[in-house]
């Protein structure tokens, strides 16, 4: 495959016949899963000598195509799905492979007995109609997340008779199974939740304990995911600024966070999902995975790791990113090449190819800028790029990124700012809003009141093309010139947005000379 890859030029073309190509996608697939799974030191498997395993496995190419699509292995995955398939008469169900893959991945958790046990316990509930419907339609790397929850056999199996006959339809159960766990601050000797296993008598943890006992937001986004998994729905609890919340599976094929009181903005910890990061990245492995050039943009991204032409490589990154904007391991894979001994403002140039390609991924958008390609924003125009995570739209949730990372900037610049208000972590409202209508009873000094003006000024211009966001900007701008009452501050800010309304009138773009001029 490399030598078909490498000889001659490579065109967009012949990257598109060879996507095409059922082999090369098999051989795409195979290089990827082992790669993965021995990536430490040269695979080797004993199972792979069992000559009707490989045939069988040669007739099943579904097999290391949902496996290179988990995005990890460990070095047990065959191992595992090897003896489910000598056990089950070597004959398997789609939905039995997918689960035994997934007991498979779970094998970095637990002991293969008990991956296979857990397999056992998910494979006879689904064949009985325990499991929610929706759990046919999932791959591998979900099940794992099935399979890898700490609740035990005995555990689940009560969990599914608790839940039975209270005829909960799947796509309520990521809010009604929280309704289980009764919310408590103290247990009924009035010992505090905050007191660790004395609020639960010392008991060891389980599904049915919660119901007693109860808990705080700990308490209910774990049980309401132990609950979740009981059912075959992948589910995990996640953070949030003094709250914890979980993720799950929805049944309409997208993941929701359930007990949520900040959103995908201030979640925190680590996704298991097949791309390593954030749980801030779900939603683009979402929006990726529903694109329909998924497949054909992972074949061009695989592609891309078995070239040695440096050319070769970045084409198929681009046409990766081209065929499905979401595609992220391919666009983290191009920007590393292009931002390679760059400076800053070349970065940032990198950064706006991205955030022209998925504008609405303001989470990802701001995890490349400062983690991934490291912009120093004392190197850059900070405003420019903090407008990198709000596209055209405005949407709520990226427009209170942007007022965060303005306001963190103007609080780093002017600390006495705080004593109006602070932004509180988890916040998720509008606080240009919160700002103005403070500062109307606050005591402004001429340096609170300088640094103020120049940060709006700054976020007004950096906002084009953003106008909902802009238009807040500039309304937040006049009402704190009225609060300020300060003369040369008011002719000052009544000439700068009589020259934006004027450039956004005209729809006259403006170039880094204006932008001086106007600040």
């Amino acid at each position: 495959m490399r030598s078909r890859l490498d000889f001659g030029p490579l065109t967009i073309e012949k990257i598109h016949e060879m996507v095409q190509s059922s082999q090369v996608a098999q051989l795409c697939y195979l290089s990827q899963f082992f790669n993965n799974a021995g990536s430490e030191k040269p695979y080797t498997q004993s199972e792979l000598r069992d000559k009707e395993f490989t045939a069988w496995l040669s007739r099943h190419p579904e097999i290391f195509k949902m496996l290179a699509h988990s995005g990890y292995a460990n070095r047990n995955v065959l191992s595992v799905f090897y003896q489910i398939w000598k056990v089950k008469d070597k004959k398997l169900t789609p939905v039995e492979i997918s689960m035994a893959l997934g007991a498979g991945l779970a094998a970095n958790t637990f002991t293969i007995e008990e991956c296979i046990a857990k397999f056992n316990f998910y494979q006879d509930s689904h064949h009985h109609g325990r499991c929610y419907p929706h759990a046919d339609t999932l791959q591998p790397w979900e099940w794992a997340i099935v399979l890898q929850g700490r609740e035990s056999i005995e555990d689940l199996t009560w969990a599914q008779q608790f839940i039975e006959g209270k005829k909960i339809k799947s796509a309520q159960a990521g809010d009604k199974f929280t309704r289980f766990i009764p919310y408590r601050l103290k247990n009924h000797k009035g010992i505090s939740v905050h007191a660790g296993g004395a609020f639960y008598d010392n008991k060891p943890i389980t599904l049915k304990l919660y119901t007693e006992y109860g808990g705080v937001c700990g308490a209910v986004s774990k049980g309401a995911a132990g609950f979740l998994r009981s059912k075959g729905v992948p589910a995990y609890p996640i953070g949030q600024p003094g709250h914890c919340a979980f993720v799950w599976k929805h049944p309409n094929g997208h993941w929701q966070i359930g007990n949520n009181i900040g959103g995908w903005n201030w979640a925190n910890g680590g996704a298991q999902i097949p791309w390593k990061g954030s749980i801030q990245f779900v939603p683009t492995y979402d929006a990726f995975i529903h694109h329909p050039n998924a497949e054909k943009s992972t074949l061009m991204y695989y592609l891309s790791l078995c070239t040695q032409k440096s050319a070769h490589i970045e084409l198929l990154l681009q046409e990766a990113c081209k065929a499905n904007p979401f595609n992220y391991p391919a666009w983290l894979h191009y920007l590393k090449i292009k931002s390679k001994n760059a400076d800053d403002q070349k970065k940032l140039t990198c950064l706006k190819e991205l955030t022209q390609a998925m504008p609405n991924e303001h989470n990802l958008i701001w995890h490349v800028a400062s983690k991934v390609l490291n912009i120093r924003e004392n190197r850059v125009d900070p405003y420019e790029l903090y407008s990198c995570v709000l596209g055209p739209d405005c949407t709520p949730h990226a427009e209170e990124l942007f007022n965060r990372l303005v306001w963190n900037r103007l609080v780093a610049d002017c600390p006495e700012i705080k004593s109006i208000t602070e932004y509180k972590a988890g916040f998720t409202g509008n606080h240009l809003s919160i700002w103005t209508q403070k500062g109307g009873h606050a005591k402004w000094t001429p340096k609170m009141k300088k640094y103020s003006a120049r940060m709006l000024q700054n976020a007004i211009v950096a906002l084009e093309g953003r106008d909902k966001t802009r238009e807040r900007y500039i309304e937040a701008y006049q009402k704190l010139l009225n609060i300020w009452n300060d003369g040369k501050l008011s002719q000052e800010g009544k000439e700068f947005i009589r020259k934006i309304s004027n450039l956004t009138k005209n729809d006259v773009g403006m170039d880094s000379n204006t932008k001086k001029k106007l600040t």
